[in-house]
C-alpha cells in the first residue's frame, strides 16, 4: 500500500494597504509576478499565484508585507508546475527588456559620437563660424 502523497499548508504574502507606500521593490523581487500595483501605488497579492517563496518580505521598507498560512489551500505539483511556467515568462520578459535597453544605449551613443564628430568637422572648418 502506498501512502498518500504529503500535502502541506502554503503560505503566502499579504500586503498592509495602510502601510504600503508602492515603492515597487516587493514586484521586482517576486520571482512570479505574483505582486501587481504601479509605482506610488498600493500594491496588492495575486493569492493563487503566489508561492511562498518570501522573496518579497526582506525588500519592503515599510514592513508592511506579512506571510500568511493558508486555510484549504494546499502546494500541489500543479501549482509547481504554474509558478516554473510564469518565471520562465518573466525571465523571457526581463531579458527582452534589458536587450531593447542595450540597443536603445548603442543607438544613443552612435548619435552622440556622430553629433561630436559633425561638431568637430564645423569647428575645423573656416568661415563656418557659429
Amino acid at each position: 500500500m502506498t501512502a498518500a502523497p504529503r500535502r502541506r499548508r502554503r503560505r503566502i504574502a499579504v500586503i498592509d494597504e495602510e502601510r504600503c507606500i508602492g515603492c515597487t521593490l516587493c514586484i521586482k523581487a517576486c520571482p512570479v509576478d505574483a505582486i501587481v500595483g504601479a509605482h506610488t501605488f498600493m500594491h496588492a497579492v495575486v493569492e493563487h499565484e503566489c508561492i511562498g517563496c518570501e522573496l518579497c518580505v526582506k525588500p519592503c521598507p515599510t514592513d508592511c508585507i506579512e506571510m500568511i498560512t493558508t486555510r484549504g489551500l494546499f502546494a500541489t505539483h500543479e501549482r509547481a508546475l504554474r509558478a516554473r511556467e510564469r518565471r520562465k515568462h518573466r525571465d523571457a520578459r526581463l531579458t527582452a527588456r534589458a536587450r531593447e535597453y542595450a540597443a536603445a544605449m548603442v543607438a544613443r551613443r552612435e548619435r552622440l559620437k556622430a553629433a561630436i564628430q559633425r561638431k568637430s568637422v564645423a569647428r575645423e572648418e573656416p568661415g563656418q563660424g557659429r
